[in-house]
């Protein structure tokens, strides 16, 4: 059966443009499927970095070093020292906790979620008036050259830290859903500021074969000491995701780090007798002295994503630490008659002493991320 002529015409022009369009067609297909697969390995590349921005304020307590081995670095140093000029004096309070406020920024970056990489910068800058409890008060007894006296024999009047540090982390995923841990390990510069008065009062009795009946006292006057101090640090990291929008980041370990002391600075004196102005005299502070700060450092906060890239962090800060002086050197240099010595020569109390420092912070901060 012969096939009708305008079935062969309609179908051959059909086919022929059909067989022509379908290599474009497949050709076009393969083109826009290979930049749809690269646009998605460049979309989950992009996906696993993150550069993450934070920053923020606390406010917490402190126990600062320079007061907490003052008391007895004082009593020992007094008591040993061979010099006519000077009474021993004994501590009746240690100094009390001093409030501040802090802020910090740091810049992270994280590879899915497993590595980061994060700088920090954390400051102090806090300063101290008269009824805010950071000074330790002496006693005096009476004596065949003195009468009995109370004075305030150190004062804090400003705290400056800061702290710069340079972390790795890495944390893995564990068998519980939401829950990553592994370990932090980095190193920290540190360098803390204090401005501190010293105080005295003495009252020579008329037998005393120096400066007889004569009044002295120091209104205090600040004498600036620096620590300057390197480490590194490390210890255990564990994040716990709760939810999609609410997690918990704890991070703990060791603090290590030393470094060198020094302080100078002069405070006058004020001499009084019979009620009448008689003269000024000075007091020389100077010391050097090589450090050593072993502790603990425990940070935990819960983190709220607000939107996408938008983080809250509410954490508390805990820092325990001890320091010690391998070797401390110093001397008062005293023109008058008084009670007042950060060290005589070799600083026996500032090395068999040392101080406990610690910290207690609550803090608010806020991060953004990009590349989410």
């Amino acid at each position: 059966m012969a096939v009708p002529a305008y079935r062969e015409h309609n179908r051959s022009p059909f086919c022929i443009n059909k067989m022509h369009r379908r290599p474009s067609f497949i050709f076009a297909f393969c083109i826009g499927g290979l930049f749809s697969v690269s646009a998605l390995a460049q979309t989950a590349t992009i996906g696993n970095h993150r550069l993450r921005l934070t920053g923020g304020y606390g406010y917490g307590e402190i126990q600062p070093g320079i007061v907490s081995e003052a008391p007895n670095a004082w009593l020992i140093n007094s008591a040993l020292a061979d010099d006519p000029k000077t009474e021993t004096a004994i501590p009746i309070d240690r100094g009390s906790v001093a409030r501040y406020a802090s802020h910090m920024h740091a810049a992270q970056y994280a590879y899915k979620d497993r590595l980061f990489l994060q700088w920090s910068y954390y400051r102090i800058d806090q300063s101290y008036g008269r009824r805010v409890p950071t000074r330790v008060t002496y006693f005096h007894p009476d004596g065949a050259n003195a009468s009995w006296s109370l004075f305030e024999g150190i004062r804090m009047v400003r705290y400056d830290e800061q702290r710069r540090n340079v972390e790795l982390k890495y944390l893995h995923p564990m068998l519980v859903a939401g829950f990553k841990a592994g370990f932090f390990a980095g190193g920290e510069g540190y360098r803390e500021i204090n401005n501190i008065s010293f105080g005295s009062y003495i009252a020579t009795k008329g037998s005393a074969s120096h400066k007889p009946g004569v009044t002295s006292w120091s209104a205090a006057a600040a004498a600036p000491g620096e620590y300057d101090l390197y480490g590194p640090m490390g210890g255990l990291a564990l994040q716990f995701q709760l939810f999609d929008y609410l997690g918990f980041h704890y991070q703990g370990g060791i603090v290590q780090r030393s470094g060198s002391f020094h302080m100078t600075g002069i405070q006058m004196v004020d001499e009084q007798k019979n009620g009448e102005f008689s003269g000024r005299s000075f007091i020389g502070q100077a010391a050097w002295a090589s450090v050593r700060d072993r502790g603990m450092r425990h940070n935990l906060e819960a983190v709220l994503r607000l939107y996408c890239r938008y983080e809250i962090h509410l954490g508390i800060l805990r820092e325990d630490i001890q320091r010690d002086y391998e070797l401390y050197l110093g001397d008062s240099i005293k023109g008058a008659e008084v009670i007042s010595q950060k060290t005589y020569g070799l600083g026996l109390g500032e090395m068999l002493t040392g101080a406990r420092m610690h910290k207690n912070e609550i803090y608010l901060r806020f991060s953004v991320s990009a590349f989410p």
